[in-house]
């Protein structure tokens, strides 16, 4: 059986701080809830993770999500409605 796990993290009141902008994009992800090959189209959030990262047959590409940019305003509600 899978157990729930809680994530707790502390929102900075200033939105400057280098954390926010990544926290921010975790949530765009999360949140969501539209066709995921937009998701595939950014191919700045694509890195290679392997034993070798330079060898191209034994990466993988895993999908970071920490430089998604805002993709709606609905979208940008629902975010900032999960914080609180």
């Amino acid at each position: 059986m899978l157990k729930e796990e809680l994530k707790t993290f502390r929102v900075m009141t200033d939105f400057n701080e280098a954390v926010m902008p990544k926290f921010l994009s975790f949530l765009r992800f999360v949140e969501f809830d539209g066709n995921l090959n937009v998701f595939h189209l950014m191919q700045d959030q694509w890195t290679k993770k392997g034993a070798d990262s330079d060898d191209e047959e034994g990466a993988e590409l895993v999908f970071r999500a920490d430089k998604i940019s805002p993709q709606s305003l609905a979208l940008e509600r629902k975010v900032f409605a999960a914080i609180k």
